[in-house]
């Protein structure tokens, strides 16, 4: 899978800088640029901000808002137009994971949307987003899993992708006890900036061999942006490349 980060309101992200057209022109041409080397099938996605950490509590002082139905019903049709898929991030903010997934759960119940976690953002009950360094425990993951997992069950669905985005260890506590699921692919990716050696060396250090493995690219802010077989002769192989 080939994705793109980011949300309308966000101008630093690849999804943020342009139309929802134009976005899609340019996942259409990205994810060919690995499809012309890469054996396995690649499809698209856009990974679409669909809960906003903030650095203002809100009313209900859950420091997060939620992403206007209409962008990810557009999103969602821009996506099944180039026959890609729709991934929904949820940057919790102090909100729960769990009671944002169930406030997603009629888009998760269509075939082709899935589900990630920015656990940077994820920064607990007095946390502040920006300032508090967020992150997961394999625990709560594991009951998102099983919620994609019933939500799979429940519409005889196909498998769904559940994408964590981490830069560092810690961002996913207690990882090894993380549990793969028949419906649901556990992708742990690598979200790091920096030079292709680094961003290499910190890949392989957080790659878990039992799930699947993704790894992030910064059109703007990595030095020296790494080519697409560059990236497909990452050991271990990455199953989901996300650019932002």
């Amino acid at each position: 899978m080939v994705a793109f980060y980011g949300a309308p309101q966000l101008p630093a992200t690849i999804v943020g800088r342009k139309t929802p057209s134009k976005a899609a022109s340019k996942l259409v041409s990205q994810a060919a640029a690995y499809a012309g080397t890469e054996q396995r099938p690649v499809i698209g996605a856009f990974d679409l901000i669909a809960v906003i950490a903030t650095a203002s509590r809100g009313r209900d002082r859950k420091y997060r808002v939620r992403q206007d139905p209409f962008v990810i019903s557009t999103y969602l049709d821009q996506a099944r137009e180039i026959g890609a898929r729709l991934m929904l991030d949820i940057q919790p903010g102090r909100a729960n994971v769990l009671r944002e997934v169930r406030a997603l759960q009629t888009w998760l119940a269509e075939p082709d949307v899935d589900l990630s976690i920015d656990p940077e953002w994820n920064v607990g009950r007095r946390g502040i987003p920006g300032r508090t360094e967020g992150s997961i425990k394999a625990r709560k993951l594991n009951r998102v899993s099983a919620r994609l997992q019933a939500i799979v069950d429940a519409n005889a669905l196909p498998p769904k992708a559940l994408v964590v985005h981490q830069f560092r260890k810690r961002s996913v506590r207690k990882r090894r006890r993380v549990t793969q699921r028949p419906g649901v692919d556990v992708t742990l990716n690598f979200d790091g900036i920096g030079t292709p050696p680094a961003k290499k060396a910190g890949y392989a250090q957080l790659a878990t061999p039992r799930l699947f493995n993704g790894f992030s690219l910064f059109y703007r802010l990595d030095r020296r942006l790494m080519m697409p077989r560059a990236v497909l002769r990452l050991d271990p192989e990455a199953d989901f490349v996300l650019y932002q």
